[in-house]
């Protein structure tokens, strides 16, 4: 049995404003970091394309939980940052667009992808390196199935 969900537009940039706002948390929670270095994280997904509205919802959501956020005054003083990053829902570029990300070490946890494909490519790379994933759209069964999942929420 499968069951879709039908949401809003305004539903769906709430429940991308909380998903990010958790992710936030959690990082926090399992990072140590000194007051005066933010918490990175890379927001993965469609920014140009085909699905480049997917891409603008996700960052809509994002940032203006991260403004909110950092308003008052971060966690616990430590500001957020967020850095969109493109993938266009193609799993070729998603993964080149990981290892970048995983390269860098400046990271603390990605949001994304947006799309099944790009996540399925890259979610073994980000489990190898520990990396929090949180997908906040992604609804391939096989994301969630997965026996060896690490890393991907």
């Amino acid at each position: 049995i499968q069951y879709r969900l039908v949401i809003t537009a305004k539903e769906h940039d709430k429940i991308l404003r909380r998903l990010s706002l958790l992710t936030i948390l959690f990082v926090y929670s399992n990072c140590a970091l000194a007051a005066a270095q933010p918490i990175n994280i890379a927001l993965v997904g469609p920014f140009t394309g085909a699905y480049s509205a997917y891409g603008t919802q996700l960052l809509s959501g994002a940032t203006q939980a991260v403004n909110d956020l950092n308003k008052a005054g971060g966690l616990k003083g430590v500001p957020i940052e967020i850095t969109p990053i493109d993938d266009q829902c193609n799993p070729d570029i998603a993964l080149a667009q990981a290892a970048k990300i995983i390269k860098e070490k400046r990271y603390q946890a990605v949001i994304g992808h947006v799309c099944s494909a790009a996540t399925l490519a890259t979610s073994n790379l980000y489990a190898q390196a520990n990396l929090l994933v949180i997908t906040p759209t992604s609804t391939n069964t096989k994301i969630t199935q997965r026996q060896d999942r690490k890393s991907v929420v």
